[in-house]
């Protein structure tokens, strides 16, 4: 029997089955309207293959809802996407992060990742003062961006959808770090790529440091579910545990527990499946500048799911990131760049 042509990838075809490929899949720019969401700008990405992905424009451009054919996988807190003018980093003893940490993807960075610390400044010769507070994760991760674009691009052999945003992140004789950042996504698969470039676009050298906060919830983690981190050595632990072992049942409340793996090769690969609902998640980034996988594993009713978190540095602190040669301190343009692509998959159970 002769093998049936994926018509999809015909344009010849397909131009005579639609008039439009918006009935398949479409990039839908939207404005959240109720609750401590109000306001917040939102683009829709609807693919023909079942991925759904929600790009918060007015949090830090980061992923709020990521679904599969109906199914939510992302991790979500009861706030919701808080909208960021509701926030404040610097309140909680610095840890105002938590009152808005939410949905699939959070950014932390641009200059300061992990715990609230107070540092030395790298370079701010006209600041009045040589210190800085840090708070949690930064204080980018929240902010809006500036929507530099989105839509459908059906002028190619592989149409995809695309959204485009930027951000500044500064502070007045303190620097300042720009973040435009890039989304992909195939209009006929699930997956979606993010392609960073973050450049000092200030007049004094800046510190950087970068934390994807990756968050993935139930039902892909489930009791039984499998995480499978390729050409990772494990180098920290906060205490004794299997990082990747298989999901247990919700247990009682305890505090999470989070891992560092050191990424060999020149793209690291990270996956996740699960039984209970046939889906998966592929994560591959370039190690190049994000050398290091630090992992979350939640476990308590309630606040149960994996945080998967591709980073700049191993050290817990800002002074032993420098004191290891791992703080990167860019100069007057100065820049970096990232690349993750995450895929959604399911799976027949059956076959293990």
């Amino acid at each position: 029997m002769d093998k049936v042509p994926d018509q999809r990838r015909d344009p010849e075809f397909l131009g005579s089955v639609y008039s439009s490929p918006d009935a398949y899949a479409s990039a839908r720019f939207v404005t959240l309207g109720d609750g401590v969401e109000r306001g917040v700008r939102v683009v829709e990405f609807r693919t023909a293959g079942g991925l759904d992905a929600d790009i918060t424009i007015d949090r830090g451009g980061d992923i709020g809802r990521l679904a599969l054919n109906g199914k939510t996988l992302s991790w979500h807190a009861p706030h919701g996407l808080r909208a960021p003018w509701l926030l404040d980093s610097a309140n909680d003893g610095g840890r105002g992060f938590l009152r808005g940490f939410n949905g699939f993807l959070n950014t932390c960075g641009l200059d300061h990742i992990r715990q609230p610390e107070r540092d030395t400044l790298d370079d701010a010769t006209v600041s009045p003062s040589n210190e800085a507070d840090y708070p949690l994760h930064g204080t980018s991760t929240f902010d809006p961006t500036r929507l530099i674009g989105y839509g459908l691009n059906d002028d190619t052999a592989e149409p995809y959808l695309w959204c485009e945003v930027e951000r500044i992140e500064s502070m007045s004789m303190r620097g300042a770090l720009r973040l435009r950042r890039k989304f992909r996504a195939p209009i006929w698969g699930s997956s979606i790529s993010i392609r960073d470039e973050v450049v000092n676009v200030g007049h004094s050298s800046v510190s950087h440091m970068m934390l994807y906060h990756f968050n993935i919830g139930y039902p892909l983690v489930a009791p039984g579910t499998r995480l499978s981190i390729e050409s990772g050595t494990e180098i920290w632990k906060s205490r004794p545990h299997d990082p990747i072992s298989s999901f247990p049942e919700p247990l009682e409340l305890r505090a999470n527990d989070i891992s560092v793996f050191k990424l060999d090769g020149s793209t690291a690969k990270a996956v996740i499946t699960s039984d209970c609902c046939g889906c998966g998640m592929e994560f591959k980034f370039d190690t190049a500048t994000l050398p290091y996988l630090q992992l979350l594993r939640m476990t308590s009713p309630g606040l149960y799911g994996i945080g998967l978190e591709p980073c700049t540095t191993r050290a817990m602190s800002r002074r032993e990131a420098r004191d290891i040669d791992e703080m990167v301190v860019l100069k007057r343009g100065g820049r970096r760049e990232y690349a993750v692509d995450i895929k959604l998959f399911e799976h027949d159970s059956s076959e293990r």
